[in-house]
């Protein structure tokens, strides 16, 4: 009788270990994706190739998870020169041992430096100082086998030393003057606050923050259209005591000497809009571009 009261304790004491291990087991195997894994055209973010941007200065982070054993999660930024940025992870899951890494957009070879989350932590940092103009690519990758599933999930934020966040934002779409359309992938600064997007954001939407009340000036590129450059008054506005964000959007003339054809038609629905969303400038853009379309038509 005591041997047979000695196995029953053994098999609760054994199912009382194994139970949660079964249960953690059996979560790791069944974890739900964060919404940067399907967001655009199905196409996750586990490779540089398909860095989503984040929004500096933003107050809502980015919500990722490992939800697999190969999950990585990449992010892309644009940094100017003599400015310090920081990478902050916040509110780690308890099995979120996350690592960050920084590298060059020029060489992705070797990190530049990297964070590790350290025994009790609830967050993880990576602080830079930019030496020049440049696009870096952030990685999220966790460092111990098997930690991936609910429990690792983390909020990320990007900030530019120096500017609180809850400063001016700015946000609105860059489109093609002529298409109307949203573009792709370009650079956007405003007063020294950049950003780097890409295909795989809401397609043409930017937003900044950290921006004080006052006059500005945006400098947008990307390639196949002209360098644009504008100055306003940014002011945000008020709703009782909600701060309503500015709302701004650019449009971008087509570079004439690039390889992309623009149809005639694009021309005209340029020139219907350039009244309304252009400068002089633009205008003038659409005329050497008449202008170049008759010259070719007459040779």
């Amino acid at each position: 009788m005591l041997k047979q009261n000695s196995n029953i304790c053994a098999y609760i004491v054994t199912m009382i270990v194994i139970f949660p291990l079964m249960n953690a087991a059996y979560s790791t195997e069944n974890p739900l994706p964060d919404e940067y894994e399907t967001s655009i055209n199905n196409e996750n973010d586990d490779h540089y190739t398909r860095a989503r941007s984040i929004w500096i200065n933003d107050k809502n982070p980015q919500k990722h998870n490992f939800h697999h054993s190969a999950d990585e999660d990449w992010l892309v930024v644009k940094c100017i020169e003599g400015k310090n940025y920081t990478i902050l992870a916040k509110n780690l899951g308890q099995d979120c041992w996350l690592k960050i890494s920084l590298f060059a957009s020029n060489d992705l070879s070797e990190s530049l430096n990297y964070a590790l989350k350290l025994h009790f932590d609830t967050e993880v940092d990576l602080t830079w100082s930019c030496r020049s103009d440049a696009i870096y690519y952030i990685q999220f990758s966790y460092t111990l086998p098997d930690s991936f599933g609910p429990e690792t999930q983390y909020d990320a934020f990007f900030y530019m030393n120096g500017l609180l966040p809850d400063n001016g934002t700015i946000k609105g779409f860059v489109r093609s003057a002529f298409s109307n359309k949203g573009i792709p992938e370009y650079s956007v600064n405003i007063n020294g606050l950049s950003a780097f997007v890409n295909r795989f954001d809401t397609i043409g939407y930017y937003s900044l923050s950290g921006l004080k009340e006052g006059n500005v000036t945006c400098i947008i590129e990307s390639d196949d259209y002209f360098k644009h450059t504008e100055e306003f008054y940014f002011k945000e506005t008020y709703i009782g005591k909600d701060i309503i964000p500015m709302n701004k959007d650019f449009y971008l003339i087509n570079d004439i000497y690039s390889d992309r054809k623009v149809s005639l038609s694009e021309i005209v629905l340029g020139l219907r809009t350039m009244t309304e969303n252009q400068n002089m400038q633009a205008l003038e853009k659409i005329i050497q571009l008449l202008q170049l379309l008759v010259q070719q038509d007459s040779k």
